[in-house]
């Protein structure tokens, strides 16, 4: 009889497919790699890999998902209280954790995504949500702040959404073409941009 596989091990197996996949995206590209490529990155043979998911497609549209969700996670610390300075100090927070190096490879998978997804409708909804998981937290925190008078009632909330999301797609696709980006002279700036919500 063979040992019973347990769901922490089916768990375990399957987050170390997606860290591989993670890897050899960012290394080759989407395009570049296939699905042998990361079987052996994760030292599975091809069927194995094949029993956790069914094409590369699915891969890709399971590592998108999960980006939106880690992102959605930081979002999710948005608390109101502290008026325009908090949405400012987590901006500044995100901003600060893609001048590590190892924020790169990340990058460089999350341009590419994007591109991925564009004209596939399945990945296409995908990254609509997360956009969406994003901006609407931040548009909520704007409406309940107006309401305690510490940010103008002339701002429209759904466009802070709108323009934060912007500031960090556009310094992600910045940051993949230049790793050397000046991003702590990017981060004041848009400390001081947030500022005139106030």
């Amino acid at each position: 009889m063979s040992p019973r596989v347990t769901e922490a091990h089916i768990e375990a197996r399957y987050n170390e497919i997606l860290g591989a996949a993670f890897r050899c995206f960012a290394r080759s590209g989407l395009h570049g790699t296939t699905m042998q490529n990361i079987a052996d990155e994760a030292d599975l043979s091809a069927g194995a890999l094949y029993r956790y998911f069914e094409s590369k497609e699915a891969l890709v549209r399971t590592l998108a998902t999960r980006s939106a969700e880690r992102r959605l996670e930081t979002f999710s610390r948005l608390e109101t209280g502290a008026g325009v300075e908090a949405l400012a100090n987590l901006v500044f927070e995100i901003l600060g954790a893609l001048e590590a190096e190892e924020a790169e490879a990340s990058v460089r998978l999350d341009v590419r995504l994007w591109a991925e997804m564009l004209d596939e409708p399945e990945g296409r909804e995908i990254i609509l949500d997360a956009f969406a998981s994003l901006r609407e937290p931040v548009a909520a925190f704007v409406r309940a702040e107006q309401q305690a008078g510490r940010i103008a009632k002339s701002v429209e909330p759904g466009a802070v959404g709108w323009v934060v999301l912007s500031l960090m797609a556009g310094v992600e696709l910045q940051r993949a073409y230049e790793p050397k980006l000046d991003l702590a002279a990017y981060r004041t700036v848009v400390r001081q941009l947030l500022a005139g919500l106030g």
